[in-house]
Formats: structure tokens, sequence, C-alpha cells
């Protein structure tokens, strides 16, 4: 299961416990972001960089940025293509 939160204008997945009991959530992590409103910048917490995941976000319109933030905890850092930088 994801760990789904947000906070004013950011959604943050958590896939790293799912992935660690042994799940591949990509078919979740697409859904919640097709559902989730373009206002919200999205971040996804990885175990790891995540790499075959950013072609699928970006043809979603998301432009995708990997933060490392540790040795087993990167984030997608997805903003909407059409929204202005902040």
């Amino acid at each position: 299961m994801l760990e789904i939160n947000q906070e004013g204008n950011v959604l943050s997945i958590d896939v790293r416990p799912a992935f660690h009991a042994g799940m591949h959530p990509k078919e979740q992590i697409l859904q919640t972001i097709r559902e989730t409103s373009t206002d919200l910048d999205i971040e996804i917490h990885l175990p790891h960089p995540g790499t075959p995941l950013i072609p699928i976000l970006e043809s979603l319109g998301l432009q995708v940025h990997v933060k490392p933030i540790a040795t087993d905890h990167f984030c997608l850092v997805c903003t909407h293509k059409n929204t202005p930088s902040k």
C-alpha cells in the first residue's frame, strides 16, 4: 500500500513501505497521479532512483527531477509542464 499525504499544494506518495513488502506498485502510482489535480506538485519517494518511471511520468505531462535523499531514498519531484516554476 502506498502512503499518500497532501500538505499544501504538494502530494507526497511514499512507495518505500510497499516496495519493502515485495510489491511493485507502478500502476498504483500512475493511477494516483492520473486522479490528482494539476494544481498539485507531486513527490514520489522511492528506495531507488526510479529511472524506468521517469519517461512514463513525462508522457503524462510532468517535469521530473530526481532528488537523492539517502543511499536508499530518492524523491521524484514532479510538476505539471503547464504550471509556472515556483
